[in-house]
């Protein structure tokens, strides 16, 4: 595995409305209350955005959303 220089990392910030921000603290509590002591909403969101980015990358174009087919055909979203 490679290792991961501060360069390499971007912090974003997501604003959720109130039942999904309550939705996603719940989960939270739930990981940690399963053994999961370092779970947060950024681990939540970080692999939410992989497990999505698994889906597009072995999904057809005609089975995308609209809004992804446009992504990957004006080259925003970058194929896998």
């Amino acid at each position: 595995m490679t290792k991961r220089t501060v360069q390499d990392i971007r912090v974003h910030s997501i604003g959720f409305d109130r039942p999904l921000d309550v939705w996603v603290d719940s989960l939270v509590d739930f990981l940690r209350e399963a053994g999961f002591p370092k779970a947060g909403r950024s681990e939540v969101v970080r692999v939410a955005l992989e497990q999505l980015k698994k889906t597009v990358c072995h999904a057809s174009r005609p089975h995308l959303p609209v809004s992804l087919t446009a992504g990957v055909r004006f080259g925003i979203l970058t194929p896998c």
